[in-house]
Order: structure tokens, then C-alpha cells, then sequence
């Protein structure tokens, strides 16, 4: 039987400790919070930018909707 392909965690510990074997401690460190502030700030403006879009999208809808039945 086949071993189960390790998931998204586990492959991200591995790397983690190959990178703590090859590089200083507070280079790991440094990095790791750059990429997590960086992919958080990346994230925070995506869904901003999505609930904007979606806001005026509903708001679209919306004047659509009002005008049709003022229209009728």
C-alpha cells in the first residue's frame, strides 16, 4: 500500500527545518514575517477589493431593479 502524500502543513515543516538547517536562525525568522506580512496586506487588499465589487454590483442590481418596476 502506497503512503499517503503528505499535506500542505507537513510539506511547509519540512521546509521550514531544511531552511533552518541551511541558513541562520534570524534569516529564517526575518523572512517568514516579511512573507507573512506581505501575503496578509496581499489578501486584506483582495477582499476589499472583492466586497467593493460586490457592493457595486448590488447596488447596480438594485437601481436595475427600482427602475424596471417605475418603468412598468
Amino acid at each position: 500500500m502506497d503512503s499517503p502524500e503528505p499535506n500542505l502543513t507537513t510539506r511547509m515543516i519540512e521546509q521550514i527545518r531544511l531552511l533552518m538547517d541551511t541558513y541562520p536562525w534570524w534569516v529564517v525568522a526575518l523572512v517568514s514575517a516579511l512573507l507573512t506580512v506581505l501575503i496578509r496586506f496581499v489578501v486584506v487588499r483582495l477582499f476589499k477589493l472583492a466586497f467593493t465589487l460586490l457592493l457595486f454590483a448590488l447596488i447596480y442590481c438594485a437601481v436595475l431593479l427600482g427602475l424596471s418596476f417605475l418603468l412598468t
